[in-house]
């Protein structure tokens, strides 16, 4: 029996509240019981957090019985997200007050069980309340949106450090949506204890798969779809999203941007009423996001639009209907947003995806093909990350008296992201900590303070920099007009509904998964073969990929007259050079190259300076996921085939790395990752910082 094993206050508690568990809870609770570091990947809403918390606690309520419980901090959850981690102590009150109510009634004595919750968000002089022995098991919620970023090198830097603070070994519990390989995410999880073995040592994987019954289809204006999209056909996209809110309960629209979020907002508030609807991204304030949450929970939303701000698990209610605005560019992604809807155990999501133009097209459907095929991304976890690691080095050093380098180096390579890092680089690392930088003006450092206190949300710095006092603007449903614009802070008003500009977020849009790309290039394969005949091309996409037909016509009408246009289909296999000229005489060339934009943009800088050393001239380019465009101006002529032969697998990395220091993201992801590297400190305080 699955609750045998618990208290009978918490059994009797978890039958009457849920009455049977659910797979994840089942199969998660033997390991957890036993103290084995465990990762439980489950679809949302299958029950995998209270899988987690149930053990916590029954065994917080076993030992409270046995010999009391001592004040300090048992275990320590950690998420993603700031709101994710507010809900789960708002939830957790439930279980521990229903818990408590049913010991009193089987006549046991009273065990008090309390919560806290420290973000960014919370007060100096409330974090100094928190209790600081350290925890005796860790739960790591959403690891599947960490593991594949920066923030993932952080955390497995921080459990480890956290480990040797305790002195022995932390019981590990980690969450996730499913991932590919999902033994990779387990190996993340427990570090470098996981590696050189398949089985991943000491670490049980408790995988119930991804799959669940879901109701999804495309969504089409009535009009086509274009490169473009124009204004007449944004209209019909709002009309139908209005409608779609109005014949459901609850709305969750998710956009790949900021300044989408607010447009689309702005536009369906026209249709359906401010007191309606409202955003929810990053750049909102906490008082706006929470707000917005609550009101989507209590019913007085009808609909919210969200970035990825939403795509985890907040609590925000009964979702009806996820509708999703251009590809997500990664089928992870689509699955965890659609999975937002029919949150609830035995519920049924539903999902609808609105390309933005014909290539968004091709590009969704790639990703129903997927999604029918069962297929997930892989995931790809950065490779020890040098920023990350001298943040924490520096952390390391002013809360510990000192550190020897083998101690510490030894320390760092047990996270999985560092369990290959030399000897030469670590220090390199620890050079840069102790000697600082060069300038101009000689060694130095500069240091930046960042107000939080009272702010209404964060734009761009270019926003900023660009606007001049009395410009309007609009963050969530509210305008606010600009008074002054000060170093750092821009000092603004309410505008009172008057008619915004839309700001610029510091961020960048997603970039298509590889699993996509294979996708999309699928089907070009499968277009090429059949193009002789577009109706079978129709029927063969509606099988294929489960799009309905019309969306399957206009894919088919669109690819194959590129064929026809091109003499060819460009697909993985097979680049195609294009080259036109406009109405001024400049010659244009296009690459079609269906790699994704993260291959495209990198090959486009490369032969960007090729052209650039060739003919001595600045030159235009640009990449979308499916091309490389460069515009070189009416004056050079050169034999179309002579672009292959510009770049060689030999040459292209220097030459593209000398593409980067002129481009303007090299400065840009300089100041990102410097604050991180402790170059650029984030406050006026110092910290000790001794090498030894």
């Amino acid at each position: 029996m699955p609750l045998s094993g618990f208290h009978p206050a918490v059994a009797s508690w978890f039958a009457r509240t849920f009455g049977d568990p659910t797979p994840p809870q089942v199969e998660g609770w033997p390991a957890i019981r036993e103290g084995k570091h465990t990762l439980i990947a489950s679809p949302t809403g299958s029950g995998k957090t209270l899988a987690a918390f149930l053990c916590a606690i029954d065994e917080l309520i076993q030992r409270g019985l046995a010999e009391g419980l001592e004040d300090h901090v048992s275990v320590l959850y950690v998420s993603p997200l700031k709101a994710l981690s507010n809900d789960i102590e708002k939830n957790l009150q439930a279980p521990l007050e229903g818990i408590r109510a049913t010991l009193s009634e089987l006549g046991y004595d009273d065990v008090e069980i309390r919560t806290a919750v420290r973000t960014g968000d919370t007060p100096s002089h409330i974090r100094t309340k928190m209790v600081k022995k350290p925890p005796r098991t860790v739960i790591v919620d959403e690891i599947h949106a960490v593991v594949t970023n920066k923030r993932g090198a952080h955390l497995a830097l921080s459990l480890e450090r956290l480990e040797a603070l305790v002195g022995r070994e932390i019981t590990r519990i980690g969450l996730s949506a499913t991932q590919n390989p999902i033994e990779d995410v387990a190996r993340f999880l427990v570090g470098e204890r996981g590696s050189g073995r398949d089985d991943c040592p000491g670490c049980r994987i408790v995988d119930v798969g991804h799959q669940r019954d879901m109701d999804l289809g495309v969504e089409l204006p009535g009009s086509p779809l274009e490169t473009v999209m124009s204004l007449e056909v944004w209209e019909e996209i709002y009309a139908k999203l209005a409608a779609l809110i109005e014949a459901h309960q609850t709305t969750l629209i998710f956009v790949n941007t900021r300044r989408l979020a607010e447009r689309v907002t702005r536009h369906l508030s026209e249709l359906i009423g401010e007191e309606a609807i409202t955003s929810h991204h990053g750049s909102l304030a906490r008082a706006h996001r929470l707000d917005a949450e609550r009101r989507l929970k209590s019913g007085e939303l009808r609909a919210v639009v969200a970035t990825a701000s939403l795509e985890l698990g907040i609590d925000v209610g009964d979702v009806d209907l996820v509708c999703q605005l251009g590809s997500p560019h990664s089928v992870a992604s689509f699955l965890q947003r659609v999975g937002r809807s029919g949150h609830w155990h035995g519920g049924t999501p539903k999902g609808r995806l609105f390309p933005m133009s014909r290539d968004d097209l091709v590009e969704c459907a790639a990703l129903m093909r997927c999604v029918q095929r069962g297929e997930l991304d892989r995931i790809e976890i950065p490779e020890g990350p040098l920023d990350i690691l001298a943040q924490q080095v520096v952390a390391s050093s002013a809360a510990t008296d000192e550190w020897s380098e083998d101690a510490l180096l030894a320390l760092v390579r047990r996270a999985w992201p560092y369990r290959e890092l030399s000897e030469e680089t670590f220090g390199k690392v620890l050079n840069v900590l102790s000697e600082g930088f060069a300038t101009s003006r000689g060694r130095r450092g500069a240091f930046l303070h960042h107000d939080e206190v009272n702010r209404v949300g964060s734009v761009n710095e270019d926003f900023a920099i660009e606007s001049m006092a009395g410009d309007i603007f609009q963050l969530g449903n509210v305008s606010y007009r600009i008074l002054r614009v000060e170093p750092g802070v821009l000092r603004v008003a309410d505008a009172k509904g008057q008619p915004p500009m839309l700001p610029f977020w510091f961020g960048e849009a997603p970039s298509r998964a590889d699993l996509l790309s294979s996708s999309v290039n699928a089907i070009r394969g499968g277009i090429d073969e059949r193009h002789r005949n577009v109706e079978e091309v129709v029927d063969w996409l509606q099988v294929e990929t489960g799009i309905g037909r019309l969306a399957a016509q206009q894919v088919a009408e669109y690819l194959v007259a590129s064929r026809m246009a091109l003499g060819t289909m460009p697909t993985r296999e097979t680049v195609v050079l294009e080259r036109f000229f406009d109405e001024t005489g400049a010659m244009h060339l296009v690459v079609h190259s269906p790699f994704g934009s993260r291959v495209n943009r990198a090959w486009g800088l490369a032969l960007r300076k090729r052209f650039c050393r060739s003919f001595n001239v600045e030159l235009q380019a640009a990449a979308t996921e499916d091309a490389i465009v460069l515009s070189l101006g009416p004056t050079h002529s050169f034999p179309l085939e002579d672009v292959f032969k510009f770049l060689r697998a030999e040459n292209v990395r220097d030459v593209l790395v000398q593409a980067l220091f002129d481009a303007p993201m090299f400065q840009t992801r300089w100041r990102w990752n410097a604050p991180a590297r402790a170059l650029l400190p984030r406050s006026g305080g110092l910290s000790r910082k001794r090498r030894r």
